[in-house]
């Protein structure tokens, strides 16, 4: 399989710690673009933690890209805690 190009983009967490993409290189990625008012993603998130969690340190990484604000990204993973990182889309 070719090699892709990350983006140089950089991303807050909740927490406002900066990532970037390049973190993960290396490792298969899989990307969920969600949002607290998406019914939707609301109600895949307990499934995509529980893959997450069943992939330990070197499976695929699950990251959520909130298209939020920081305050109701920190609301939502207090009302739906995953452990993958949830990012917030600059």
């Amino acid at each position: 399989m070719p090699e892709m190009t990350i983006p140089a983009s950089a991303f807050m967490d909740a927490a406002g710690n900066p990532h970037t993409f390049a973190e993960f290189k290396g490792k298969v990625v899989v990307f969920n673009i969600w949002a607290e008012w998406c019914a939707p993603c609301v109600e895949e998130m307990p499934a995509l933690d529980a893959f997450a969690a069943q992939q330990g340190a070197n499976g695929v990484q699950v990251i959520g890209i909130a298209l939020d604000t920081r305050e109701d990204a920190l609301a939502f993973q207090r009302q739906v805690p995953v452990a993958f990182p949830l990012l917030l889309e600059p």
